[in-house]
């Protein structure tokens, strides 16, 4: 699955850039800052895994969709209506009444 794998990669030069740089004055360096709070869209690594998990569901769910195998796809993309990725979560909503309706129609 190359869209996986591509997704991978991005996710890790995303998680590369979000790692904090030690400050630099004058030479020398900075003792770190203590940490706060987060940021409330900061990812948690739980997040991170359980988004890996939703993307491989959606794929398998995205594959019975294609090959219009729509009572099958159900259940997989009413799973994924709670996905902790609001995008994921949309797209499986979105699907499943496209499921419904091919089934009704």
């Amino acid at each position: 699955m190359a869209t996986n794998s591509r997704i991978a990669k991005m996710a890790k030069a995303k998680a590369k850039r979000a790692l904090p740089k030690p400050a630099v004055r004058g030479g020398k360096q900075m003792a770190a800052k203590p940490a706060g709070k987060t940021h409330p869209h900061t990812e948690r690594p739980n997040a991170q895994m359980s988004r890996g998990r939703e993307l491989d569901e959606y794929a398998k769910a995205m594959e019975l969709f294609a090959a219009r195998k729509y009572e099958s796809a159900e259940p997989l993309f009413r799973q994924l209506e709670e996905a902790t990725n609001i995008e994921i979560a949309h797209a499986a909503r979105t699907r499943l009444l496209m499921c419904q309706q091919k089934r009704s129609g």
